[in-house]
């Protein structure tokens, strides 16, 4: 979703690292926005991960990161990450 902070527009998105989920779907029950679903792609482990398919409607709340048990998702504030980790 895009805010304006200031007159400036900026995007909020999350982004989610296939190779760290494993498909608990914790992350899609908790986003209030619907942004995330599971893909029909495995990781290199064998689990169907999930991926943002809705990324136009995140509000940036980070419910999906904190929930994340593996880490595997990051939100970002245009291009700060906000949430998740920084590795």
């Amino acid at each position: 979703m895009e805010k304006v902070l200031k007159n400036k527009i900026i995007q909020t998105f999350i982004e989610v690292e296939p190779e760290r989920c494993k498909g608990c779907l914790l992350c899609v029950y908790e986003c209030p926005e619907g942004v995330i679903d599971v893909s029909n792609k495995f990781n290199s482990k064998g689990w169907i991960y999930v991926e943002p398919l809705f990324n136009e409607k995140c509000t940036g709340c980070k419910k999906c990161a904190m929930v994340c048990p593996d880490l595997a998702i990051k939100v970002f504030l245009g291009q700060e990450v906000i949430a998740g980790p920084t590795d």
